[in-house]
Parts: C-alpha cells; sequence; structure tokens
C-alpha cells in the first residue's frame, strides 16, 4: 500500500488522512458532520429495535389468531412495542450524544409514544382518553418541530475552515491517486 512515505509537503498520506477525519469531525462553531456509530455502540439500541419488532409480531398474530390468547392480552401486546420503542428511541440518543435540540425533541417523541401506550395498557381508566391525546399532541408538536427547523446555515467564520477541510480533502485525494500510479506520496 502507500507505506509512511512523505511527500513533498513532508507529510504521509495516512497522517493526511487522520488529520481529515479529525478536522471534519468537529468544526469550529459547534459544527460537526455526522458520524456513523460503532457496531458497539449501536448494539444496543438495534437489539432493543428487534425485540420491539419483534412485540408487534406477537401483536399481528394476536390480530389472526386472538384465541391463542389470554383475555386482556391485547392491553399489554399494544403497549409493549410503544413502551419498548421510546426506550430504544431514548437509548439511541444516548449512545449517539446530540445537540440539546435533538435530545429534548427525542424526548418529547419518546415520551409520546409513552403516553400513547399508557393508553393502550389502561384503557379502562378514566384518564386513558387524556393519555391518548397528550400523546398526539406530542407527535403534533414533533411534527412541528421538524417543519419549522430551518436547515443547518453556516456561518461566515465557519465557512473558511470548510474551504480549509475541502482543500485537504483534494490533497488527500491527489495524494493517494499519486502513490498508486506513481507508487510516491506527493502532497503539493
Amino acid at each position: 500500500m502507500w507505506g509512511h512515505r512523505r511527500g513533498a509537503g513532508g507529510v504521509s498520506a495516512p497522517q493526511v488522512l487522520n488529520r481529515l477525519v479529525t478536522t471534519s469531525a468537529h468544526l469550529p462553531g459547534g459544527f460537526s458532520m455526522s458520524i456513523r456509530l460503532g457496531r458497539d455502540r449501536r448494539s444496543l439500541p438495534v437489539l432493543l429495535c428487534i425485540v420491539t419488532l419483534v412485540s408487534v409480531a406477537v401483536l399481528l398474530l394476536w390480530d389472526i389468531l386472538p384465541g391463542l390468547f389470554p383475555a386482556k392480552a391485547h392491553n399489554l401486546l399494544g403497549a409493549l412495542p410503544l413502551a419498548m420503542i421510546a426506550c430504544a428511541c431514548l437509548v439511541y440518543e444516548a449512545v449517539r450524544r446530540p445537540s440539546r435540540s435533538e435530545l429534548i425533541k427525542a424526548i418529547l417523541l419518546a415520551c409520546a409514544f409513552l403516553f400513547w401506550s399508557a393508553n393502550q395498557f389502561w384503557p379502562d381508566l378514566p384518564q386513558a382518553t387524556l393519555f391518548n391525546d397528550i400523546a398526539i399532541a406530542l407527535f403534533v408538536f414533533d411534527v412541528f418541530l421538524a417543519v419549522i427547523a430551518r436547515p443547518v446555515s453556516i456561518s461566515e467564520d465557519i465557512q473558511p475552515e470548510l474551504a480549509k477541510t475541502e482543500d485537504l480533502q483534494r490533497r488527500v485525494f491527489r495524494a493517494i491517486e499519486a502513490d498508486s500510479t506513481e507508487g510516491r506520496v506527493s502532497l503539493g
């Protein structure tokens, strides 16, 4: 491969790639680019989602063959996937370490699912209608927040840093290309 040979700029291609990755991940002004989570950090949210999907399958089985289940089983079967997906949402956001506004939106969404779950679990409770109405209000508010959210605008003080990052990316690609065609690394 390219090894650690130094080009005209005195920097090896692996060093440039490392710098590019760290620069792209955290830019000044609080701007950060999305980075995929590693498999180990995603495992618990994924596991919760899988358990949730299994509970949805059991719920749909109840719809097809209700005689297989005890009386009032639908209350639990309807509430469980809603509560599980609320937990999965919160765990995912905890692992992802989102911004404060994203975390608040995730909490609102999880609360909506939990109130809907409570409505499913305790349909005969006098507060069941209230639980349902709160869930509706939270879902509507969540969509409202998504609609009014403006795209991220990059302030003028960040634009030069982005230009530097783009220039660094071009240099990395040139270095890799030079290494593969000429057998050496050139970052000039």
